[in-house]
């Protein structure tokens, strides 16, 4: 038996044409072989490349529709401008209220360094004179226990 006189796999051996060197199939063997044989390998990548943009047009859709549902960026650029100038207002307030603060507290302590300074000038100033008086005390018990 050589391969010309083998009968189609899946054929009824009944069939008159039921081997591959006969080309009269009749059309049921005919779909059934036609069908059976293996597709080249481009037609195979072709449909997964066909799946696969199918894919990505999917999910660029639902990504136009969720962007189209969503704000755009300048309405939520100006909430949240919105947002941050009642922030930025209320942290002004803030400010200004510890900056005032520290103003009254930086004057009290002004206020207390003159008061010490006036202190000190008087102390000095009582310590020079009685440092004077020493010394003319002293002049004159030298001028006394000279004599």
């Amino acid at each position: 038996m050589g391969s010309e006189d083998r009968p189609i796999s899946g054929s009824p051996s009944g069939c008159i044409s039921g081997t591959e060197s006969q080309t009269a199939l009749c059309s049921s063997h005919y779909s059934r072989s036609y069908a059976r044989q293996p597709q080249p390998p481009h037609a195979k990548t072709k449909g997964k490349k066909k799946k696969e943009e199918r894919k990505k047009e999917e999910v660029r859709r639902i990504r136009k529709e969720e962007r189209e549902r969503r704000p755009s960026e300048t309405e939520e650029r100006e909430g949240k401008k919105k947002r941050s100038k009642k922030r930025t207002a209320e942290h002004v307030d803030n400010e200004q209220e510890e900056e005032e603060e520290d103003k009254q507290k930086d004057r009290a302590r002004q206020k207390k360094e003159k008061a010490r300074r006036k202190r000190s000038k008087k102390r000095t100033a009582e310590h020079v004179d009685n440092e004077q008086e020493e010394e003319e005390e002293d002049r004159v018990n030298r001028r006394t226990s000279i004599r």
